[in-house]
């Protein structure tokens, strides 16, 4: 493992991020990174404006795994998956993943439970009568 601060949770432009994978290997290589991994938001079918695509999927995966190849002499680069509680597609091959709970089901409606702390409130009143704990269960 090389020096460096470590970064584990990168999010690019496949799914909500800023940035391509490569410039954000190279903004951690500038910032003095040891390490960069991509975990972008898996792919749900019920939420395509933040998850990344089933068709994307096996171009990112390509992508990183060819920055590895570029930068692995200067960074170690990982690949990853935030994997949602609802995804049921998991591709081969990842290097690490990290569970996530952006929804929560309620009479076959997906919630998201996932933003600002004003918008969980709001999710909360009005599907669950602001009972936190049955928005949990």
């Amino acid at each position: 493992m090389k020096t460096g601060y470590q970064n584990l949770h990168t999010h690019t432009t496949y799914c909500d991020g800023d940035l391509t994978p490569e410039e954000m290997v190279v903004a951690a290589i500038q910032k003095g990174g040891g390490s960069i991994g991509f975990s972008e938001h898996s792919y749900v079918p019920f939420d395509l404006e933040y998850s990344m695509s089933l068709e994307d999927t096996p171009s990112y995966i390509s992508e990183v795994n060819s920055l590895k190849k570029k930068y692995g002499d200067v960074i170690d680069v990982f690949l990853g998956l935030e994997i949602d509680y609802f995804t049921d597609i998991i591709p081969d091959g990842l290097d690490y993943r990290i569970g996530a709970t952006h929804h929560v089901e309620k009479d076959r409606n997906y919630i998201t439970v996932d933003g600002h702390a004003e918008h969980l409130h709001k999710m909360a009143a009005e599907h669950f009568g602001g009972d936190y704990y049955a928005m949990v269960e």
